[in-house]
């Protein structure tokens, strides 16, 4: 691991259900919002990549320096556990080949969970991210983060060998 991945990792802080926090009215807005609605509507598109995660087919669809990250094709076990075309796995913004933001974890019968994340592409447009994901032992409800970082890894459907 190198020290800027274990910076970001130190820096990273878990997001408890904030969807649900929200929607309880128990906070306004997200204090790590990566962008606004309307904001990613005003920013120059700037295209759609796909990408490869843990057998999944994605899409990463960036406009200026703002990012998001769908599913276009979960794999089998994630159309059983009811991730969807289009569910967002991560949120973020870039700065060169840092990147920085909200990844989502996704279990059967549950809201997806965000939790912060930081990474870097690299010179093949591979992006990695780690961060500290929520952990849920029974149920639903977050109680708690992972005790090792989750490392999330997409590589570019068309990028060099």
């Amino acid at each position: 691991m190198n020290i800027r991945t274990s910076l970001y990792i130190m820096a990273a802080s878990l997001i408890f259900s904030l969807q649900a926090l929200a929607s309880e009215g128990a906070i306004r807005s997200h204090p790590n919002q990566e962008f606004t609605a309307a904001e990613w509507q005003k920013t120059p598109y700037s295209g759609n990549n796909p990408y490869d995660h843990n057998g999944s087919e994605m899409e990463l669809e960036q406009h200026g320096n703002l990012i998001q990250i769908a599913y276009t094709k979960p794999k089998l076990s994630l159309l059983k556990a009811g991730v969807k075309p289009g569910a967002v796995v991560f949120i973020g913004r870039r700065n060169g080949s840092s990147v920085r933001g909200t990844a989502f974890v996704f279990k059967a019968n549950c809201s997806p969970a965000p939790y912060v994340v930081a990474g870097e592409f690299d010179r093949q447009l591979n992006l990695s991210l780690t961060g500290f994901a929520p952990s849920r032992h029974m149920g639903c409800s977050i109680d708690g983060e992972a005790s090792r970082p989750s490392h999330l890894v997409f590589l570019e459907a068309f990028g060099d060998e």
